[in-house]
């Protein structure tokens, strides 16, 4: 159940994209998917999934809306590139959340290659 929830959580950057109007959501849609994107790059440079899937990603969050301020985005992806999950605030490496949820870092980064090639 809570690698269940976990793909959900993560897969809200794609879910999202046309329901949000107003510039702040712009603004977190982008930042996560950013995070996002560095925690796939992470994956990749561990061998846990191709480099094709951080290509299929990277090009997805080119369709999403782009706020004026792109910078923290750049902020999110690096600590995503670190292994981080991050939210602004609180960085969560993605070992902690391995293992809070009893599985491991290779798992995670396989759910974000499913997810990705869905």
């Amino acid at each position: 159940m809570h690698s269940k929830s976990l793909a959900i959580l993560l897969a809200l950057p794609l879910i999202i994209t046309s329901s949000l109007a107003l510039a702040d959501d712009t603004q977190l849609l982008f930042n996560s998917s950013r995070n996002q994107l560095g925690l796939i790059k992470f994956c990749a440079t561990k061998g846990h999934i191709s480099n094709e899937v951080v290509d299929a990603y990277a090009k997805m969050i080119t369709m999403l809306p782009t706020p004026a301020d792109t910078a923290q985005g750049d902020q999110y992806e690096s600590a995503g590139e670190q292994g981080y999950s991050f939210d602004g605030e609180n960085r969560t490496s993605m070992q902690d959340i391995a293992d809070g949820t009893g599985t491991s870092v290779a798992d995670h980064c396989a759910q974000f290659a499913a997810l990705t090639n869905q």
